[in-house]
């Protein structure tokens, strides 16, 4: 096989897998001929992959011994007085604090239950099909989902490519509305699942004349807000700040990974290089999932005075100033991973003697792919105040959007990026 004159792969933010845009082959051997001159045959149907996982003892029989083992666990759960979905919850939780993810990956089990019970550390599949046997085991329907990672690239239904597959998720079905679950991190808040596992579609393991196919993402919208009090000390020669930041769903499991990873790499990440931390960084909600993660600290940063006139940053340099989508055009989709939204809240003092001169014109976009918002307000003569914010509406944007995007994106980088002017009265 040869192809000639294929264009160049270029790698560029919000995308999955280089995996999944580069042109290529992809072989699967059919049928082969065993040593008793029998034809065996190897790519067939969905259907025929579906039972083939079910009869397998890495997967069907272990799911099996999953139901089997969890029932005596279920029993003990007190779990009759309540409704379906906290019953599904409660068990996500008793797994999750029970067993530890070993960090590997894979469509198959890596040990017996009983190991799993005795060592309480597992591999994904090991742990999410134990959490499908105790949903199971408590009378509501639970299937395993096997998809591909991001990093693994998308899944091609044209064909029953078994390697396409490299994890397991679990289905549970309430009423016909189907949940999507993952045991293996504990600071995923319930209906929360991993980044690495938001790539689409995944393929139910249930028995039927037809393959199910199970389109997901997260429902949520992950946001971030800023809320800044910004005194200028004219005397000091700096800019006295109070921040805090408050971060939900994946963005507040960004921050809660980093800030247990490494507290020299959460100090870099939260702090601007404009600022100079006064105290230390105080962090809330560290292991409530549930709450907001909250990180709080004073700062200071130079005064940027030019002729006399002191030049403030509403948002003290944490708006982005990059624009990531930086290719002339796009021919795949852009990937934002989750729903993202940013909220900018500054209040600014202006010190005695001096005057607001200028301030950013506001500004509101709104459609179906972005909302933004800008205002800036001259509360009286000793108080600014500047709020701002942006949402990305959908997690997958399609290639005709690119421009588009590319354009918010300056607009957003230039207007939230925008200073104040003060001068002498």
């Amino acid at each position: 096989f040869v192809k000639k004159d294929i264009p160049a792969f270029k790698d560029e933010s919000f995308i999955t897998s280089y995996k999944d845009y580069i042109i290529k082959l992809i072989f699967q051997e059919s049928e082969y001929i065993n040593g008793f001159a029998t034809k065996v045959e190897i790519m067939t149907t969905w259907p025929k992959l579906i039972q083939k996982l079910q009869d397998l003892d890495s997967f069907g029989g272990y799911l099996r011994s999953c139901k089997s083992n969890a029932k005596d666990i279920v029993d003990t759960m007190h779990l009759e007085s309540l409704t379906t979905l906290d019953k599904i919850e409660k068990m996500q939780k008793f797994v999750k604090s029970n067993f530890s993810w070993d960090g590997n990956s894979g469509k198959f089990s890596s040990q017996k239950v009983k190991e799993l019970l005795k060592t309480k550390i597992g591999n994904s599949t090991d742990i999410n099909l134990f959490l499908a046997g105790m949903i199971s085991a408590a009378g509501i329907e639970a299937n395993p989902l096997i998809i591909s990672t991001r990093e693994n690239g998308k899944i091609k239904a044209d064909y029953p490519f078994e390697q396409f597959f490299n994890y397991v998720l679990v289905d549970a079905v309430i009423e016909g509305q189907h949940i999507v679950l993952d045991a293996t991190d504990p600071l995923c808040n319930f209906g929360m699942l991993p980044p690495r596992c938001l790539n689409d579609v995944g393929l139910v393991i249930k028995k039927g004349d037809e393959a199910e196919w199970l389109n997901f993402s997260s429902p949520i919208i992950s946001s971030i807000n800023y809320t800044f009090d910004l005194t200028p000390g004219i005397e000091k020669d700096s800019i006295n700040g109070k921040f805090r930041i408050l971060a939900s769903g994946y963005e507040a499991l960004n921050y809660r990974k980093k800030y247990l990873k490494s507290s020299i790499d959460f100090k870099d990440d939260v702090l601007t290089n404009s600022l100079t931390l006064t105290d230390s960084i105080q962090v809330e909600n560290l292991k409530q999932i549930e709450k907001l993660f909250s990180i709080k600290f004073n700062a200071n940063s130079s005064i940027n005075e030019i002729d006399g006139k002191i030049i403030v940053s509403p948002f003290s340099g944490y708006a982005i100033t990059e624009n990531l989508l930086k290719q002339p055009s796009r021919t795949y989709p852009i990937e934002m991973v989750y729903k993202k939204k940013r909220t900018f809240t500054s209040t600014i003092h202006v010190p005695k003697g001096y005057k607001t001169i200028s301030k950013p014109e506001n500004l509101t976009i709104e459609n179906d792919d972005i909302k933004i918002n800008y205002l800036a307000i001259i509360v009286n003569d000793s108080i600014v105040k500047v709020a701002g914010f942006y949402e990305f509406k959908r997690d997958v944007y399609d290639a005709s959007s690119y421009l588009d995007l590319k354009s918010y994106f300056n607009t957003i980088i230039d207007k939230f990026n925008e200073k104040l002017i003060l001068a002498k009265e």
